[in-house]
């Protein structure tokens, strides 16, 4: 197979024994496989990187309050062990440690371990 890209980087792939010509109607430029493959599927922009960290941070955040839920409950009920008081304590750290990141520096985040 041999790839070509056109002036605006649309690929194309054809069986080695296709002329371009034939097939396709502007100018283009044959490139490598691995060139129509970068082009194909191009790095995640900056904007998507912080998207996707927003939608982890979230995500986590939903995480902490399903873990949480049953425990703050037990805690204001003042039914909930020292065990379970410390697992809540671990949670919420991890909580105020989520609430610190700065997603805009996306793909540069050191997330915390989950407790």
């Amino acid at each position: 197979m041999k790839y070509y890209r056109n002036k605006d980087n649309k690929v194309y792939g054809l069986e080695d024994d296709q002329d371009p010509n034939d097939s396709i109607n502007e100018e283009v430029f044959e490139i490598t496989k691995e060139e129509a493959i970068k082009i194909a599927n191009p790095p995640p922009t900056h904007e998507e990187l912080v998207n996707r960290a927003n939608e982890k941070k979230m995500h986590l955040i939903e995480e902490v309050i399903d873990k949480t839920s049953l425990l703050c409950t037990k805690l204001v009920l003042k039914r909930i062990n020292k065990e379970e008081k410390d697992m809540l304590s671990s949670w919420i750290d991890y909580l105020d440690l989520l609430e610190t990141i700065d997603t805009s520096k996306a793909p540069d985040i050191n997330w915390p371990e989950i407790p």
